[in-house]
């Protein structure tokens, strides 16, 4: 799995996290949409909120 750190002055597009993990666009969506259901991030306008960072992690733990 591809971890990456962007600062809050960063912005990334779909389009580009995609290429970065080697998917599609829509995968990537439909990841941040299955963790926004999960209560793990937050959308808003052009910003993905972490809001259970443990999770988050847990996740990463699972697929190494």
């Amino acid at each position: 799995m591809l971890l990456m750190a962007v600062g809050p002055n960063q912005h990334l597009t779909q389009q580009e996290m995609a290429a970065m993990a080697g998917t599609a666009r829509e995968v990537v969506a439909r990841s941040l949409k299955t963790l926004e259901e999960q209560g793990h991030i937050r959308m808003e306008r052009h910003r993905i909120v972490v809001t259970n960072r443990k999770a988050l992690e847990e996740i990463v733990e699972e697929s190494s």
